[in-house]
């Protein structure tokens, strides 16, 4: 694929405490000028929390983008120069009040590549000890320890909605989990 878009301008629209919002102008290959709003984002991690390889740690958190609770994986945004191991590892125990063990990357992707710039890091946690859980201000969130296939049925059923919670899920238990 060439690079026919020449990008003519960037405008910062929005600025926030975890996203900013820019407006990019491009001429495209035939002389057509194009406008994007893009999204930016530091990244975010998740975690596939397994107390056992037969049992997953799943929370319960109310999105108010949604105005729902959803199941999810523990996850939260990167707090740079914070690596995303060790944001994986803070996530873990304040939202779900679990010390990993051990720690592994499973995968890194985008969340959502045609509007954001959000880097998606999914881990492993294994070996755990319960913590106490440390929410922030504003969060509800309460965590479950569910056996791995009634995780892998809630996305069956369509009660696992969370994207980066599906996406690890599905990619551990195609790639990585022993059967």
């Amino acid at each position: 694929m060439s690079d026919t878009m020449q990008k003519t301008e960037t405008q910062t629209v929005y600025r926030g405490n975890r996203i900013d919002i820019e407006r990019h102008t491009f001429v495209d290959a035939s002389g057509r000028e194009v406008t994007k709003e893009i999204g930016r984002h530091v990244g975010a991690c998740c975690v596939l929390a397994m107390p056992d390889p037969d049992h997953v740690v799943l929370i319960r958190n109310r999105r108010a983008a949604l105005d729902d609770v959803l199941w999810e994986l523990p996850a939260g945004t990167l707090e740079p120069p914070e690596p995303p191991i060790e944001t994986a590892k803070r996530e873990l125990v304040e939202e779900a009040g679990f010390v990993a063990g051990h720690i592994e990357p499973l995968l890194t992707f985008w969340t959502a590549p045609g509007l954001w710039d959000e880097k998606m890091h999914a881990f492993l946690a294994t070996d755990l000890t319960p913590a106490e859980q440390a929410l922030e201000a504003g969060e509800e969130i309460e965590p479950h320890v569910l056996p791995y296939a009634d995780a892998l049925d809630l996305i069956r059923t369509g009660d696992l909605v969370d994207g980066k919670s599906m996406t690890t899920l599905l990619w551990y238990d195609r790639f990585r989990r022993q059967k």
